[in-house]
């Protein structure tokens, strides 16, 4: 009866403390002294405080290590692609330094037609799509052989879905 009793209590205990962690602090994106309200802090924000609201302290754990590592992959590639391209510009090899520019912006491009895709109608008016505009024409009027008509098509995709009704 001890026993039950006391393992009944343990975990009622482990119950408690799990719900117990201490919340997370919101995600703030501070720009040169001022807080800045982007699309993805936003959503991570509402994802963490349902998934708080929920105690879902797993999940919330899963979420930050998948979130720490998108950031840890991608800033890793962009120290290796930067430490690249000044060296290139550095040793005056521009061609090279103009291939590996060109393949960063076709890759984000990519992602870009890729991650639009995805959201809501609502986050889509959020996100800026000059920039993907701007990619667009630079490889009309300058054509590398890897940006092809799919990546046309998809970035054309992308804009078209962009654009409000007439009404």
């Amino acid at each position: 009866m001890f026993i039950l009793l006391g393992s009944f209590t343990l975990g009622l205990l482990a119950v408690c403390w799990f719900r117990a962690q201490t919340p997370s602090h919101p995600l703030k994106v501070i720009v040169n002294g001022m807080e800045v309200h982007t699309l993805m802090s936003d959503q991570q924000n509402i994802l963490v405080g349902h998934l708080e609201a929920a105690g879902q302290t797993n999940a919330l754990e899963l979420f930050r290590q998948y979130r720490c590592s998108y950031s840890a992959d991608l800033s890793s590639s962009e120290l290796g692609d930067t430490v690249a391209l000044l060296r290139h510009l550095r040793e005056g090899q521009t061609n090279q330094a103009i291939q590996l520019l060109e393949q960063r912006l076709s890759r984000y491009a990519n992602l870009m037609c890729n991650s639009y895709g995805c959201l809501s109608p609502t986050n889509r008016e959020r996100v800026r799509l000059e920039s993907l505009e701007q990619a667009r024409d630079y490889f009309t009027e300058f054509p590398p052989p890897v940006w092809g008509a799919e990546m046309e098509k998809a970035v054309n995709e992308v804009l078209r879905l962009s654009e409000k009704p007439k009404k």
